[in-house]
C-alpha cells in the first residue's frame, strides 16, 4: 500500500502567481516492534533477578524536615500491609538455612568436631549451645528454621567468639614484638654498660690522668690547688709523698 504526499508551491513574477503541485508516493513507516521486548522476555528477565520492593513513608503530610509525625506514619505502615508481614514474621520461622551452610557458619563454636555425627545432629548441638528452646527451631529435610530471636543470639555468639580470637592472636603478636625488641635492647645496653665500665676502669688503672691524680692524691675538695703543686714538685724532686698530712 503506497500513501500519496501531495506538496503545492506558489511562485510570484510580478503581479502573475504561478501554483505548481507535485505529487510523492512512499510507503508508510511502521514501528518496528520487534525490538521491543515482548511481556514474556520482561518477567523472564525479572524473575533470574533479585527484585527488592522499596515503600516510601512521608514523615509528615505537609512535607517539611525536622518533623515527625507517629500517628501518619503508623497509618501509612498499617495500609501498606507491613505491620502485618512483621506479625507474620514474628511468629513463624523467618530464617531458612540450608545444613551445610549452618555448620559452615556456626560450625566453629563447637569445641570438638564430630565427624562421625549428621548434620541434623551437629545442628542440634550447635542449637543447644545457645540454650535454644524447641518451639524457637524446626529442623526440615535440608534446611534448619529459626526464629529472629534465636537467630541473634547465635549471631551475637559467632560475633563475640570471632573478637575473641581476634584479640587473642593480636595479644600474642605484640607479645612476641615486645619480647623480642626488649632482648634486643638488653644486648645494646649491656655491650654499652660493658665498654663504658671498661673506659672508666682504665682512667682509674693510669695515675698521671685525672681520675689517678684524685686516687692519689684524694678528691679536690680535700686538697687546695697550692698543696697538690707542692706536692707535684717534691715528686720531680725525689721527694714523694713526704710531709704529707
Amino acid at each position: 500500500m503506497l500513501h500519496v504526499y501531495t506538496a503545492v508551491l506558489f511562485t510570484r513574477c510580478g503581479n502573475i502567481i504561478t501554483v505548481h503541485s507535485l505529487s510523492v508516493y512512499a510507503k508508510p513507516v511502521l514501528p518496528n516492534w520487534s525490538c521491543l521486548p515482548a511481556p514474556t522476555c520482561f518477567c523472564h528477565h525479572l524473575l533470574k533477578c533479585k527484585t527488592t520492593i522499596i515503600r516510601c513513608l512521608k514523615p509528615n503530610f505537609v512535607k517539611l524536615p525536622g518533623i515527625f509525625d507517629v500517628d501518619y506514619v503508623a497509618v501509612q505502615l498499617r495500609h501498606s500491609g507491613i505491620l502485618e508481614t512483621i506479625h507474620i514474621r514474628k511468629e513463624g520461622f523467618p530464617i531458612r538455612i540450608q545444613y551445610p551452610c549452618f555448620i559452615q557458619r556456626y560450625g566453629f563454636l563447637l569445641n570438638t568436631q564430630s565427624s562421625h555425627l549428621s548434620e541434623i545432629e551437629l545442628s542440634v548441638n550447635l542449637l543447644n549451645l545457645v540454650d535454644a528452646e524447641e518451639r524457637q527451631y524446626q529442623l526440615g529435610r535440608t534446611k534448619v528454621f529459626l526464629k529472629e530471636f534465636l537467630y541473634q543470639k547465635l549471631e551475637d555468639k559467632w560475633s563475640s567468639t570471632q573478637t575473641w580470637a581476634a584479640v587473642t592472636i593480636q595479644r600474642n603478636i605484640r607479645g612476641f614484638l615486645c619480647r623480642r625488641n626488649f632482648k634486643f635492647f638488653k644486648q645494646k645496653a649491656i655491650v654499652i654498660q660493658s665498654h663504658i665500665r671498661g673506659h672508666q676502669a682504665s682512667r682509674t688503672d693510669n695515675p698521671w690522668s685525672e681520675t689517678g691524680r684524685q686516687w692519689e692524691y684524694g678528691p679536690w675538695p680535700v686538697r687546695g690547688a697550692e698543696e697538690v703543686q707542692d706536692i707535684d714538685r717534691r715528686k720531680a724532686g725525689g721527694g714523694g709523698r713526704t710531709g704529707l698530712h
